[in-house]
This record gives C-alpha cells, sequence and structure tokens, in this order.
C-alpha cells in the first residue's frame, strides 16, 4: 500500500512540474506578446518580440506540452 502511495505521490509531482513549464511559458509568451512597440522601438525590437514569441511557442508546443499529452495517455 505503502508502494501504491509512492507512486502516485510521484505522478502528482510529476503532474505539477509540467503544469509549472506550461504556465512558465505562457508567462513569457504574454510578456512579449503585450510588448507595446512605443514612438522610439525599432524595427528590430518588434522583430525580436516576434521572434521571441515563436521561438516560446515552438519550445512549448515540442516539450512540456509534448510531455502532458504523453503522461495524460498514461
Amino acid at each position: 500500500m505503502e508502494r501504491d502511495q509512492a507512486v502516485f505521490d510521484n505522478l502528482l509531482d510529476r503532474e505539477n512540474k509540467l503544469v509549472a513549464d506550461i504556465l512558465s511559458g505562457f508567462r513569457g509568451l504574454v510578456l512579449h506578446g503585450v510588448a507595446k512597440a512605443g514612438d522610439r522601438s525599432s524595427t528590430g525590437q518588434a522583430a525580436y518580440n516576434a521572434m521571441a514569441v515563436e521561438i516560446l511557442m515552438n519550445g512549448m508546443v515540442t516539450h512540456p506540452i509534448t510531455n502532458a499529452i504523453t503522461y495524460v495517455r498514461f
């Protein structure tokens, strides 16, 4: 019975880490997405924000979300 509880706790810990990774990724995505381009912003700054959003999205899809989908299948 203790072994079952240890396995259950391990699964909950893994789930919490996956959720934290996904939320962290969304936080970074939102921060880059809402960055205002003011009057003094350059085209380079806008390009940087666009590239950062793309990199964050690709990173979220390839790692945390894929792991979460794999986790849910079990």
